[in-house]
């Protein structure tokens, strides 16, 4: 069974391809067999692969977001466990075939107004097509995050803990090291491992094979 998460905001500058990235990093130590895909035209996920020189997760690069059905059935038969789609911005009409597919949509949101005021037309799509969805609060402030930023998302829908904190980690790593925040900064290691706990118990159980 291989389970589809897709990373979606309607505005950008939000940590999209950073949490991609630390998520299925993550995810391959604790056993998945992931496949990234990059649909956003800067391929900032893809540049951060490149430069990673990993051999999985695997990257594959589609530029055509109706592909991800035929996408999700390939990764299926070579034997990938997950799929982690990283999309594009604002073009959302390109973004809900992406979220039509995934099993679970993330939406990454910094604690700020226009950030926060940006999220309902994510919401809307994952409603209409009936999938699961939850916030991730990224790049919060040291000092907590802003209440009523966070009240206003728990009445849109669910807030994963924890948030990812601003770290210079998160983005000095994926530079020209090909790193993730976790593999030079021992707090963002825990509030990623912390943070895909969360995200894994929202996806689907994974078959037991007999």
């Amino acid at each position: 069974m291989t389970r589809t998460i897709a990373l979606a905001a309607s505005k950008g500058g939000c940590g999209k391809s950073t949490l991609a990235a630390c998520l299925a990093v993550e995810a391959v130590k604790r056993g998945e067999r992931v496949a990234l895909v990059d649909y956003d035209p800067q391929h900032s996920l893809g540049n951060w692969w490149d430069r990673s020189k990993l051999t999985e997760p695997e990257l594959r690069l589609y530029d055509d977001p109706e592909d991800v059905d035929a996408l999700i059935a390939a990764a299926s038969g070579d034997g990938y466990t997950l799929v982690i789609c990283d999309t594009r911005p604002s073009e959302l009409r390109d973004v809900e075939p992406v979220i039509e597919a995934a099993d679970l949509v993330l939406i990454p949101v910094r604690p700020s107004p226009l950030d926060v005021e940006a999220v309902d037309p994510v919401v809307e799509i994952a409603k209409r097509h009936g999938k699961p969805f939850a916030f991730i609060l990224s790049a919060t402030p040291r000092g907590g995050l802003t209440s009523g930023a966070l009240e206003y998302l728990k009445h849109e829908g669910p807030v994963l803990k924890p948030s990812t904190t601003y770290r210079a980690a998160y983005a000095s790593a994926m530079g020209a090291t090909g790193q993730v925040g976790p593999d030079i900064d021992k707090a963002a290691r825990a509030e990623i491992s912390a943070l895909w706990l969360a995200v894994n118990k929202m996806l689907p159980k994974p078959k037991v094979r007999l």
